[in-house]
């Protein structure tokens, strides 16, 4: 659970956005035709970028996926990175920046009288070139649950 940044409102039951995206990723990973099934057969180790606010959280996660499913097998290990010694993390947050970017232009072209949409010419490429799974989440910010 994470607690409320308002005085008086309860504590969200969510994780933070970060987690949630490791723990699609996960699933991912897990379940997809193509790459659940090398996955299976020959685990996997994570790594993040050391340092990040919400590490604690998804190693958290990890763990308790790891241990409630029976993947010890599977899911190896779970540690941190510095950006600069790992090419991925890098690819990561050049990912994360552009995909994020064009999110929020989207959205706003959405907005009455909003600006026209086009797709930014980094996510053509990124597009073009990973595999990818066309997924969007939000609503993480903090509400009062009714």
């Amino acid at each position: 659970m994470i607690p409320s940044p308002l005085p008086g409102q309860a504590p969200r039951t969510t994780v933070a956005p970060y987690t949630f995206c490791f723990q699609v990723i996960c699933d991912w990973l897990l379940r997809d035709i193509r790459i659940g099934k090398r996955v299976h057969s020959e685990g996997i180790k994570f790594l993040l970028e050391a340092g990040h606010d919400n590490n604690a959280q998804a190693e958290k996660e990890f763990h308790w996926v790891r241990k409630h499913y029976g993947l010890e097998s599977v899911l190896h290990s779970i540690g941190t990175v510095d950006k600069k010694a790992c090419r991925a993390i890098q690819l990561a947050d050049l990912i994360a920046f552009y995909s994020r970017r064009d999110g929020v232009a989207l959205l706003k072209s959405k907005e009455p009288g909003g600006p026209e949409y086009e797709m930014d010419q980094m996510i053509k490429i990124l597009c073009e070139k990973i595999v990818h799974r066309g997924f969007v989440a939000t609503g993480f910010h903090d509400r009062a649950w009714d």
